[in-house]
């Protein structure tokens, strides 16, 4: 951006200044913003650069985050649905084997009942004396 010359003459600068000093006071006050503004203008752009380009990799860094969680989620998500369908497989063998520990139970005492009605007919079974 080139920076464009102040361009006022003593006679406007007469319309609001009281005397010829201060005239030359602001005249040279122009030539300062002349000669300061390029370098000015010059270090606002490489700032408004600067910040553009941090602006960017920020979104760039933004977007790479997003992806990576996207992934992450994904994984997560088809970990979740395999932990389920081992909780699942888990609680159907659980069953299975509670059915047959039942199972195991219950031939237990029937085996259970049948020794205490042999012990019960054996107490009352008469006892033979075996002759010395």
């Amino acid at each position: 951006m080139v920076a464009q010359k102040l361009q006022i003459t003593r006679d406007e600068l007469a319309t609001f200044l009281k005397n010829q000093e201060q005239i030359k006071q602001f005249e040279k006050l122009f030539q300062v913003v002349d000669t300061v503004a390029p370098d000015v203008v010059n270090g606002v752009n490489f700032a408004a650069d600067t910040a553009q380009t941090n602006a960017n990799l920020a979104l760039v860094k933004i977007a790479a985050l997003a992806a990576e969680l996207a992934v992450d989620g994904s994984v997560v998500n088809a970990k979740a649905t395999q932990a389920l369908s081992k909780v699942q497989t888990l609680a159907t063998d659980f069953e299975s084997s509670l059915a047959a520990l039942e199972t195991k139970i219950n031939q237990a005492f029937s085996v259970l009942s049948q020794v205490s009605s042999a012990v019960d007919a054996l107490e009352m079974a008469p006892t033979k004396k075996l002759k010395p």
